[in-house]
């Protein structure tokens, strides 16, 4: 047996017909019978050849076949299904076709799901996507402009792999390495095998701004709110971010798991609505500790641009709104709300490649809103997560009990001295 044949049933007919070519395959078929015809090769399969060029000098049969491959600069070669498509007209960005798409796509700017791995030209590896994929606006783009160009030529499904030239990769400047991903030099050529996986999911992520048809009602039937329902030809819809606590934290989680267009039926506890507090709404009271009911329809939703998708100048600002909305949240001692607002700016500023060490703006604002959250944290009397963000301020641990009474002690000692009358 070769390859699963028998050898005296290893005919030219019988191996055009297999849609599996292992390299063990070939090397014994070379060597029973003649080498079939590049037409009779399953032009669906994708196979590795690195190793077998190097054990197997080819008749010119295989030879022939081997023109019909595009190969990496990794050393794995794939079957190329068309023509290179020189899809700028300028040479710039090449795609050849390595699985054919299904379904057609209309290319408006909803969000798109892709894999992809870009390499440089001698096969370094630079960026790859997770298992999920990839997600993004085509208008926003990602990684470098090309992804967006080639997109807007494919199919679902299709498997393309683009040479993509400086002008539409990262320039005469490059780019420098950041996490995980790899530096690319000045003027670099990229190799990049891109999949087109089809739209992806349609829910609002976290910052996204929200239009609703929504109906608020309390369990006796009692309509409290109303909104994106009119007679008339106008309808003013209900708007808000997520994640920004504009609304109550059951309406804010379940609509980040809605789908453009959905009704859903939501039924809100206490401790997810209005709380143990009494809460005056647009068209009722909500008494304490009621459990709400909601109708919501999803009518639209713009996604927040993801952090990873930022540039520096984006992050920092983004960085200092939240810090200036934790500020005047705790001149309004919402200690709570200002902690989550310090942690979002974080999220912005973390320690990456991207941010320069001597960067005294970077270094002052992430100190900044790792202070003002510890000061939070301690006002809530969460101690050992205050010192966890003062960790990460290189600060010795501290008793941060003793550290609050102190705060308390400066700040009477300073009341006292502008109001000379009062005791403290």
């Amino acid at each position: 047996m070769y390859g699963g044949v028998a050898n005296n049933q290893f005919d030219e007919s019988t191996y055009g017909k297999r849609t599996h070519i292992t390299q063990w395959d070939l090397i014994q078929y070379k060597k029973k019978a003649a080498a079939p015809s590049a037409e009779e090769y399953d032009a669906r399969y994708i196979m590795p050849l690195s190793n077998f060029k190097k054990k197997v000098e080819y008749t010119n049969p295989i030879r022939k076949y081997n023109e019909m491959i595009g190969s990496t600069s990794s050393g794995i070669s794939f079957l190329v299904l068309t023509e290179p498509e020189d899809i700028c007209k300028d040479g710039g960005l090449v795609k050849k076709i390595l699985k054919p798409g299904d379904d057609k796509y209309q290319h408006v700017d909803d969000y798109v799901l892709v894999k992809y791995e870009a390499r440089l030209d001698d096969g370094t590896l630079v960026k790859k996507s997770d298992d999920y994929g990839v997600e993004f606006t085509l208008n926003d783009g990602h990684f470098c402009p090309a992804l967006s160009i080639a997109i807007k030529t494919m199919k679902i499904g299709e498997k393309v792999i683009l040479t993509v030239k400086p002008q539409y990769g990262f320039g005469d400047k490059g780019k420098p390495a950041h996490h995980d991903e790899g530096s690319v030099p000045p003027n670099a050529t990229l190799q990049i095998i891109l999949e087109f996986e089809g739209e992806g999911d349609d829910c609002p992520n976290e910052g996204a701004l929200v239009k609703l048809k929504l109906i608020g009602k309390l369990q006796d039937g009692t309509v409290f709110f109303k909104k994106g329902y009119s007679d008339g030809d106008e309808v003013e819809l209900f708007e808000f971010k997520t994640d920004e606590e504009q609304v109550i934290d059951g309406l804010d989680r379940a609509v980040l798991t809605m789908k453009k267009d959905e009704v859903a039926l939501l039924t809100i506890a206490p401790e997810y609505a209005f709380g143990s507090s009494e809460s005056q709404q647009e068209l009722a009271v909500v008494p304490p500790n009621s459990t709400v009911y909601y109708e919501v329809e999803l009518v639209s939703f713009v996604k927040a641009k993801e952090v990873s998708d930022m540039n520096t100048e984006e992050k920092i600002e983004a960085a200092l709104e939240k810090r200036q909305e934790g500020v005047a949240l705790v001149y309004a001692a919402e200690y709570a709300r200002a902690s989550k607002r310090f942690q979002k700016a974080l999220k912005f500023i973390k320690y990456d490649t991207s941010f320069p060490d001597e960067d005294k703006e970077i270094v002052g604002l992430r100190f900044s809103c790792n202070l003002g959250n510890a000061s939070c944290l301690m006002e809530l009397k969460d101690y050992e997560r205050s010192n966890k963000y003062l960790k990460d301020l290189n600060l010795k641990r501290i008793d941060t009990k003793t550290l609050a009474a102190k705060r308390r002690l400066a700040s009477r000692r300073k009341l006292s001295k502008n109001c000379p009358g009062m005791c403290i």
